[in-house]
């Protein structure tokens, strides 16, 4: 299972690029920021290619309060 973040809506197009966030919760608790590009044939934003990844620190899918 995996969280992600996008910097758009679905099918819509803002910028020629957008990036997204993508957070493993269930397997190598990596965390990953990732470019995508439009695509006028496909009509959506299509993966570009990986910007950073880093192991996460603290591998837990809740909210908690300090």
């Amino acid at each position: 299972m995996c969280r992600i973040w996008g910097t758009w809506e679905a099918n819509e197009w803002n910028n020629d690029t957008e990036f997204e966030v993508i957070y493993d919760v269930s397997q190598d608790q990596d965390v990953n920021i990732q470019s995508h590009v439009w695509d006028d044939g496909y009509g959506s934003y299509v993966f570009d290619h990986e910007i950073r990844s880093e192991d996460a620190e603290i591998n837990r899918d809740r909210i908690h309060s300090d």
